[in-house]
């Protein structure tokens, strides 16, 4: 008889209505009824879908081919335990091992399942026992299979793997925070950026990417209070890396609510927007530069220890600036420093020459002419010769940059820049930033020592012309007084006389021009020196305007000009020194007879508008081209080089008399049709 005959022969000797009982009230799992000797007894349904066998091959089978124990498979089981299956299930059920279901502890174990088609299946044992109909005790072996348990939990599992891979391609720092702030979750751009691993960082609280002082005013629990109140919350501010250097970052924190509505955590998105800061930084310290060395032209060393100033508070811990003197040797000028603990540092820094050998020689930067970026200092590379390298004091130098301070291709000077409480390390970017600033501060120094010249140059030149001045006034004065008394005395009443009157009268006419001249060069240096005294009193701008014209009219005769006067009835007076307006009108009325052709016309003109009394004198002359125009009222400005009968002072002196009266003064021409010089002075009060 073969052994499957055998076991269903035995299969209704061993069956009774008390199993049956039994298998209807526990299926649909799948129940064995297992003898001491370990051999199956009887089976339901349940266990014939389980297993794959029709019931007459589960009975009289030995348990041990249709459940393998957990120590025949321990090796594999070892490599079970490696995937994400295994990994989940020994997490969310665990338990102890039990090596067979007779070490079974707390009665289920986990094992496998041999079905009939050759594969396995992941299950769960629990034991129980039954009497038969005889008394005799069988083990009952309830077995349910663990696939759908597993497939959810592999499907959870999946999905949070799927997240992570999503989060990984992320170029931003994104992860996730639990509701106490501290890390779950870790992406690949956020190891990137703050240089902290996962293994590092998760379950450690978010506030370690945090610079001291923000935790200190408790701005981490800040910035979760406020996602959490209001659903987002968005900041821009510094954070910092693994090795303490910092960066600035735009950070949006998203809170996370079950359904419920129960805070179980954060999404965290964190760019690294250090390049556009510092760029827009940047954009702000080139103007306030701007601003610093434009508010001193004429004493460029105050704008330079503003500038040290400026650079220590914005880009340093220390800033050095050196200059090089009238005898090209590089002197110290000024050390500003951005900490006031440094104050001392900065002091002593300031005496020292910096003239000490080395890689971060000022000396050598200003020969070559060229930047150097030191982003990480060496203990000697600051060292004033065989000193150590403490010049800078504690804590010692990090980084450093020295950029020449450059101008029309000369060595001005040159700027160190210092970081030693800073982590943060200079960089290109800062490089550039420094070289900007040496070309602009090079600039200024170039253009502050080169007006400085200038002005010195026209005051020389005004102190010079006041001497000469002066001291040619006399002669001409003998000169002028002599020609009179020979034209008056000497000469006879004859065609020879005549002559010699005549000759006379030319010497006499050209004295009287330089001495013009003289007087001229006499009223701009008084100018300068703020010596230029106005009598002022008042006067009829009728009176005025008409002893102008009665000045002028003999030569307007001689050159066949048509000189016309229009002043409007019932002028208030103005207040004047006399002699100063009528000066003003002899400088306007001579240029326009100088420059209008013969048949011409010159219209002198005044009139009342409001509070002050116009002037205008207009001539036909050639007229005066647009680009001249700004500069018609500069000294020793002239219109034609070749024209030697003005030092080109009159419109200057003229616009200084009438701004000194409280006026203004101006001028309109067309190429070709003429000008009109025009000037107004304030009308006097009226007597109570």
């Amino acid at each position: 008889m073969s052994a499957a005959t055998s076991r269903r022969d035995l299969a209704p000797k061993r069956t009774g209505g008390e199993v049956a009982r039994l298998v209807s009230e526990v299926a649909p799992a799948a129940l064995l009824g297992v003898d001491d000797a370990g051999v199956v007894l009887f089976a339901n349904t349940a266990a014939e879908r389980l297993f794959g066998y029709g019931r007459g091959d589960l009975l009289g089978r030995p348990i041990s081919e249709l459940i393998v124990s957990m120590r025949d498979i321990r090796a594999g089981m070892r490599r079970l335990r490696t995937s994400p299956l295994a990994w989940a299930l020994a997490r969310t059920k665990p338990r102890s091992r039990a090596a067979d279901l007779a070490d079974v502890a707390d009665g289920v174990v986990d094992a496998m399942a041999c079905r009939s088609d050759g594969t396995r299946l992941a299950v769960e044992v629990a034991e129980s026992s039954a009497l038969l109909p005889s008394g005799r005790p069988v083990a009952v072996a309830v077995v349910r299979d663990l696939a759908p348990r597993a497939s959810a939990l592999e499907h959870a599992l999946s999905v949070d793997e799927r997240v992570q891979a999503f989060l990984n391609t992320v170029r931003e720092h994104a992860i996730l925070l639990d509701s106490d702030g501290r890390v779950a979750s870790w992406n690949s751009a956020a190891e990137r950026i703050t240089g902290w691993s996962a293994d590092e960082i998760l379950g450690k609280p978010s506030s370690i990417l945090y610079p001291a002082d923000e935790v200190a005013r408790g701005r981490p629990q800040q910035l979760r209070a406020a996602a959490a109140s209001a659903g987002r919350a968005q900041v821009e501010a510094w954070r910092v890396r693994k090795d303490g250097t910092r960066f600035y970052a735009d950070v949006t924190l998203t809170a996370l609510r079950d359904e419920q509505g129960d805070l179980r955590g954060f999404a965290k998105v964190t760019r690294d927007i250090t390049a556009r800061y510092r760029s827009e930084h940047h954009l702000r310290f080139c103007d306030q530069l701007t601003y610093v060395l434009s508010s001193s032209l004429g004493s460029y060393e105050d704008a330079l220890r503003a500038l040290t100033r400026l650079v220590a508070c914005d880009l340093a811990d220390l800033c050095i600036l050196d200059l090089v003197d009238d005898a090209g040797e590089l002197r110290r000028f000024d050390v500003a420093c951005a900490d006031p603990r440094d104050h001392a540092v900065a002091r002593a820094v300031l005496r020292l020459a910096p003239t000490h050998a080395g890689a971060a020689s000022p000396v050598d930067v200003a020969r070559a002419g060229q930047a150097r970026l030191f982003a990480t200092v060496a203990p000697d590379v600051l060292a004033p010769g065989s000193q150590p390298a403490q010049p800078v004091g504690e804590p010692a130098p990090r980084s450093a940059v020295l950029a020449p301070l450059v101008a029309r291709g000369h060595t001005l000077g040159v700027i160190t820049v210092i970081r030693s409480r800073s982590a943060q390390r200079y960089d290109d970017i800062d490089l550039r930033l420094l070289q900007d600033i040496g070309q602009r501060a090079g600039l200024h120094i170039d253009n502050a020592r080169l007006y400085k010249a200038a002005q010195d140059a026209v005051a020389e030149r005004d102190r010079v012309l006041g001497v000469v001045a002066h001291d040619l006034r006399n002669p001409l004065n003998s000169i002028v007084v002599r020609t009179d008394v020979v034209q008056s005395t000497l000469v006879p009443r004859s065609p020879t006389g005549d002559a010699m009157r005549l000759a006379l009268g030319r010497i006499h006419d050209t004295a009287m021009h330089m001495n013009r001249l003289i007087e001229d060069l006499l009223d701009v240096a008084r100018m300068q020196e703020g010596g230029l005294k106005l009598e002022a009193d008042a006067w009829s701008p009728g009176v005025l305007v008409a002893v102008a014209v009665d000045d002028a009219r003999p030569q307007a005769l001689a050159q066949n000009v048509l000189l016309r006067l229009d002043v409007q009835p019932g002028l208030p007076d103005v207040r004047a020194d006399r002699d100063r307006i009528l000066q003003v009108f002899s400088n306007l009325i001579g240029n326009a007879l100088k420059f209008t052709p013969s048949g011409g016309e010159i219209e002198v003109r005044a009139w009342a508008d409001g509070e002050h009394v116009h002037f205008s004198v207009r001539d036909t002359g050639v007229g005066i081209a647009p680009e001249h125009l700004p500069h018609v009222f500069d000294r020793f400005w002239q219109l034609r080089r070749a024209d030697r009968r003005g030092a080109g002072l009159g419109l200057g002196i003229c616009k200084w008399i009438v701004e000194s009266h409280g006026g203004a003064i101006g001028v309109d021409s067309v190429v070709g049709r003429g000008s009109t010089f025009r000037f107004l002075l304030p009308a006097a009060p009226a007597p109570r």
